[in-house]
């Protein structure tokens, strides 16, 4: 009889144990997602930057990321002025305004152009419906850097499928790989102090450490190492996430970052 009822405790606690892990767990893989839903967001945009490094062709190898993206055509346009300065154009391509998608062309077939082709550096262009954005390449010795931004207006797919898929592409020749990843949230709460301390309760709720605020314009920006993302250092501290909350056309914004927030807002 006590065999049966320590059995059967013991199944009980393992169950539990089991179902808190599992609850936890998924709670820390989408912090994205989670932040959504504790702040009544809506998401209108998010986007990923990547980083890394190849060993063949660069412009081969964004022509052949473009193909598995589906997001080539080799009818390609070419700029009218090809000869724009790499640091203008990542300046210039990562300053997007909040509310966007309305302005995007719902353009189904890709849309190639060709911006820069110089021989040591090439960058091409893209929109497919609500996608958009750049891949390129640029020659440093007996490397070659491979930079790619690509943005979705009223995203409909995960930003964690996204991130997988572009990942998966990119470690078949790549290496040094460094991704970041952005979301843009609408909130219905009106108060951006109450949203402020929903996210950050959130945050230690979960285990963040290094949490630090500061305030912006009408808005706040935090940092805090979730332990979920590659983190970087700040001051001798982790952080590997980064949120503001903003006021854009009298409207509150929830910007989400790993391990920053690597675009203008």
């Amino acid at each position: 009889m006590n065999f049966k009822n320590t059995l059967t405790w013991l199944m009980v606690f393992f169950i539990m144990i089991f179902t808190v892990s599992i609850t936890f767990a998924e709670d820390r893989n989408d912090i994205f997602q989670s932040i959504v839903s504790e702040t009544k967001g809506n998401i209108i945009e998010s986007g990923i930057s990547v980083n890394y490094q190849v060993k063949n062709n660069g412009k081969q190898e964004c022509i052949n990321w473009l193909k598995s993206m589906n997001l080539y055509n080799k009818s390609e346009k070419q700029a009218v002025k090809c000869n724009y300065n790499y640091y203008d154009l990542l300046t210039g391509e990562n300053d997007i305004q909040l509310e966007n998608a309305k302005n995007v062309q719902n353009t189904y077939e890709p849309q190639n152009t060709v911006t820069i082709n110089n021989g040591d550096i090439y960058c091409r262009e893209f929109q497919k419906g609500k996608t958009s954005g750049y891949v390129e390449s640029i020659k440093d010795n007996t490397n070659t850097k491979i930079e790619i931004f690509i943005r979705d207006a009223n995203p409909k797919d995960n930003i964690n499928n996204i991130e997988d898929k572009v990942s998966n592409i990119i470690e078949v020749n790549g290496y040094n790989i460094s991704v970041h990843k952005y979301m843009k949230v609408k909130s219905s709460i009106k108060n951006r102090q109450l949203i402020q301390n929903k996210i950050v309760k959130y945050l230690k709720n979960i285990g963040t450490e290094n949490i630090d605020t500061v305030k912006i314009n009408e808005g706040f920006s935090t940092v805090g190492y979730t332990k979920q993302y590659v983190p970087i250092s700040d001051d001798g501290k982790n952080i590997d996430f980064n949120f503001a909350v903003i006021k854009e056309s009298n409207k509150n914004f929830i910007i989400l970052g790993t391990p920053i927030i690597d675009i203008s807002y």
